[in-house]
């Protein structure tokens, strides 16, 4: 018997001294370690067409949700818009006209 409680005294003072040396050395240790991240591609497309003017974050930046990430130029669309807008002015100004 007391055999029996002797080693589970010696074997209770193993695992208390195994988990302690354990505890200590991760804490004092820094992990580190090497190897390859997988990056995440994402498509992007825009509801109107134009050209990229300018880029407003930089390659691997983290962005919120939301956040813009370049401005568009819309030259053509632009340029279609205009016509109708003139277009729109002179009949205002013929109505305009017509009512005097």
């Amino acid at each position: 018997m007391r055999r029996t409680a002797f080693l589970a005294w010696i074997a209770s003072l193993f695992v208390l001294f195994t988990l302690s040396a354990c505890a200590n050395n991760a804490a004092s240790t820094p992990l580190t370690a090497s190897g390859y991240l997988e990056a995440y591609r994402y498509h992007l497309s825009a509801e109107v067409p134009g050209t990229v003017a300018e880029v407003l974050v930089q390659e691997g930046q983290t962005v919120q949700a939301g956040a813009p990430l370049l401005r568009l130029r819309f030259s053509d669309v632009e340029t279609a818009l205009q016509s109708p807008q003139a277009a729109l002015q002179r009949a205002q100004a013929q109505v305009r006209l017509a009512q005097i």
